[in-house]
């Protein structure tokens, strides 16, 4: 498979993954689960932020 298909694969799956934690953050602050999303915060930004270094390091962006 071509390393451009690879990418886009990969930055797909990341941009699902961030919104799924991001939408599991927002429904369990809507119902009072606080903990579980500050964790899913979290995880959605930690994800961003590795998405930014690693496309960076490649020289992508």
């Amino acid at each position: 498979m071509p390393q451009e298909i690879q990418l886009i694969i990969t930055v797909f799956l990341f941009f699902i993954l961030t919104g799924l934690f991001g939408g599991i953050g927002i429904w369990s602050f809507l119902h009072q689960k606080r903990k579980r999303a500050i964790w899913s915060f979290t995880i959605g930004l930690i994800m961003i932020i590795i998405y930014l270094v690693v496309m960076f390091s490649f020289g992508i962006i």
